[in-house]
């Protein structure tokens, strides 16, 4: 992706983010991500792109919470940067949370490489994305309205994103789907539909829109001793059905 490119998805992905539909967004990933601040936690943390109010930050307990920005933004930015070429030493950051980043990425532009490199051992991955098999998903790829200002998205599953983890020595700690209303235009329609989020929690009429999906980076050198207490149980992990927490 070229330069401007990036800028620009990543400019329109703000922007929506401070748009009604978009802190509704936002509100749902910050409900979702204060259920994981007991896991999340250590020195550095990075964000791969600007989501307008950064709801979630306030609750994660790390030392130095940076933002990366494809645009310079002097009251926000830590660093301006390509997303898929960070500025950053190898294994320097704890924590790399990508809320909707991926999506901005063709399937060839995987910058999965990238944010491996940077992270530590034993350190977290977290995937705030979209499923492409639900309404979201075609919203993303094929409206005008979408979070890239019209321009195609690329919503990447679950599985996808875990396959390409598994030869990387990564585990997965939690995963949950979440937010079932539909994109809608208008807040009166926004609101009739939040019934959906109630009844998605009991039986789905429809695939959640989002998920959360967050793995942990295993060095087969590293000792790796048994957790205190399953802090989040999960039923599909990558390798292990528990996750290890290095700062507990």
């Amino acid at each position: 992706m070229a330069c401007q490119d990036q800028i620009d998805r990543f400019l329109a992905l703000e922007q929506w983010f401070a748009s009604p539909l978009g802190k509704h967004i936002a509100q749902a990933f910050d409900a979702e991500l204060a259920h994981l601040k007991q896991l999340l936690h250590g020195d550095i943390m990075l964000q791969l792109g600007n989501s307008s109010e950064n709801l979630w930050l306030s609750s994660l307990r790390f030392q130095h919470k940076w933002l990366a920005m494809t645009h310079l933004d002097p009251n926000r930015s830590t660093l301006v940067t390509k997303l898929n070429q960070l500025p950053l030493d190898r294994d320097s950051v704890d924590c790399i949370i990508a809320p909707l980043t991926l999506e901005a990425f063709t399937h060839l532009e995987n910058p999965v490489d990238e944010w491996d490199r940077v992270l530590k051992p034993m350190g977290y991955l977290v995937f705030l994305g979209i499923n492409p098999l639900s309404l979201w998903g075609g919203w993303l790829r094929y409206a005008k309205n979408s979070c890239f200002n019209g321009v195609r998205g690329y919503p990447k599953s679950v599985f996808s994103i875990k396959r390409a983890l598994i030869h990387r020595g990564y585990m997965q700690c939690h995963f949950n789907a979440f937010y079932y209303a539909p994109p809608a235009k208008t807040e009166k329609w926004r609101r009739r539909l939040q019934i959906l989020n109630v009844i998605g929690k009991m039986i789905s009429p429809m695939p959640a829109g989002f998920y959360c999906l967050v793995v942990q980076k295993y060095v087969e050198n590293n000792a790796v001793p048994e957790p205190e207490t399953d802090l989040l149980a999960d039923s599909t992990p990558i390798f292990r059905a528990q996750c290890l927490n290095p700062h507990q």
